[in-house]
């Protein structure tokens, strides 16, 4: 009398569990990389909304002249940098300004973050005139 049994070797479970032990650790990369990328997005989005705050503020709580002003907000460290525009080249709508009392400003923007070891920064920059 044959007593045939049915169910997987020793043999066959351990390439089972091989296999599947390599995907599962392919697989957790994979969703490593992308909570690391969602939370560096939420840092430069955070950092995003910082920047076009400060720039709202210049003409209003900072003074629209040559300065420079920073300070921190939580992990962040912003600055705030208000210097002459450099015109590219001499033309005559940089004369008409000239002749109207009006004076171009860059406005620069910093604002920057430690994220483990790494510092990261954001720029943001623009021009605005102020009436002489």
């Amino acid at each position: 009398m044959l007593n045939k049994q049915s169910g997987f070797t020793l043999m066959e479970i351990l390439v089972a569990f091989g296999i599947m032990s390599i995907s599962l650790g392919a697989l957790m990369s994979v969703f490593n990389q992308g909570l690391s990328a969602s939370q560096m997005s939420q840092f430069y989005a955070e950092a995003s909304v910082i920047a076009q705050s400060k720039l709202a503020e210049v003409g209003r709580s900072i003074t629209l002249e040559e300065s420079e002003d920073d300070g921190n907000i939580g992990r962040y460290h912003w600055q705030v940098v208000i210097s002459p525009y450099e015109w590219p080249d001499e033309d005559e709508s940089t004369a008409n300004l000239a002749g109207n009392n009006l004076k171009p400003l860059h406005i620069l923007v910093r604002v920057d973050w430690k994220l483990g070891i790494r510092q990261k920064l954001l720029v943001v920059e623009s021009v605005q005139i102020k009436d002489s």
